[in-house]
């Protein structure tokens, strides 16, 4: 209920840019997405379509979890192939889970290569003689993300 809640919130916020000129910087950032999940104007904009249908709550949750959840999951872990992620998968128009054991999905995450390396450069963890450890500054980072 909470995230229904706060996507109202959002989308009534979202107003805000449509008074805005269609260059202006909210605009650009909004627009962003990625191949698998729409930016934040597309996703609006479909809910913005979904409720004017006037669906009861469950109707918007199955909708959530279903075109912003289970299909963007398979589509990115399909994506993937032939490395292995997925956690579920539709098949038959049913989801089937995967358990452990019998899959190791260990490190195989494409993004831990770039966040592992973003975060050094960063300055948030350092691999000084061999041995990684979290810096000052990404002591920082967990101690103000956790207050």
């Amino acid at each position: 209920m909470a995230g229904v809640l706060m996507l109202l919130a959002l989308f009534d916020r979202v107003r805000v840019t449509d008074t805005l000129p269609a260059d202006s910087g909210w605009h650009e950032i909004s627009r962003q997405g990625g191949n698998s999940q729409p930016g934040l104007l597309g996703f609006v904009s479909r809910f913005r379509s979904h409720l004017s249908q006037e669906p009861v709550l469950a109707d918007t949750l199955a909708w959530l979890v279903r075109d912003f959840v289970i299909t963007a999951h398979d589509r990115i872990a399909t994506a993937k192939l032939p490395d292995f992620t997925f956690r579920f998968r539709l098949e038959g128009g049913r989801l089937r889970f995967y358990d452990s054991p019998g899959i190791e999905f260990g490190l195989a995450d494409s993004r831990h290569s770039a966040l592992s390396s973003l975060g050094r450069d960063m300055g948030l963890w350092s691999d000084t003689g061999g041995v990684p450890r979290v810096t000052a500054a990404g002591r920082d980072l967990v101690k103000g993300a956790f207050e």
